[in-house]
C-alpha cells in the first residue's frame, strides 16, 4: 500500500519557511513542502490564491499574513498558522538584557498576555508598566 503524502504549502518570509521545512524533514514521508515566499505580508493574499490551488494545506509562519487572508475572504482549503507564544520573545529581552537596553517601559503586540505575563515572572523582569495590542 503506498503512502500518500500531503502537499503543505508555507506562507512567509524566507528564514521563517526555512526553519519550519527543515522542522518539516522529520516527516518527509508524509508531507511535501512547497514554499511561498513574501517580502511583505501584504502579499500574503496574492500567494494564498496561487498556494491553494498546488497543496493540500497552507501553514502561515505567523498569525498576521493568516488574518490578512482571511479578512481578504481568499482562503479555501483547511489554513492554520504558527502561533507566537511565551518563549518567542525570550531571545528578545535576552538580547535587550545583555545590550542594557531599558525595557522598564514598552508596548508589545503579536503575543497573548497571558504569555507575557509568564515570561516576566519566568525572568524576573522589572517592568514598570506596559501595554498591549489585541492579539487578533
Amino acid at each position: 500500500m503506498r503512502r500518500v503524502q500531503i502537499k503543505l504549502g508555507i506562507i512567509g518570509p524566507q528564514d521563517s519557511i526555512d526553519k519550519i521545512a527543515r522542522i518539516a524533514l522529520e516527516f518527509k514521508d508524509k508531507i511535501s513542502v512547497i514554499p511561498f515566499v513574501y517580502q511583505r505580508k501584504e502579499e500574503s493574499v496574492g500567494l494564498m490564491k496561487v498556494c491553494q490551488t498546488q497543496v493540500d494545506v497552507v501553514l502561515f509562519s505567523g498569525h498576521i499574513p493568516y488574518y490578512i487572508a482571511k479578512y481578504a475572504g481568499v482562503i479555501e482549503k483547511p489554513t492554520f498558522y504558527v502561533p507566537r507564544v511565551g518563549t518567542s520573545i525570550l531571545k528578545a529581552f535576552f538580547q535587550m538584557e545583555q545590550r542594557q537596553i531599558n525595557y522598564s517601559r514598552m508596548s508589545i503586540d503579536s503575543i497573548q498576555e497571558s504569555s507575557l505575563s509568564e515570561v516576566i515572572e519566568e525572568m524576573d523582569l522589572k517592568i514598570d508598566e506596559y501595554h498591549m495590542i489585541a492579539y487578533e
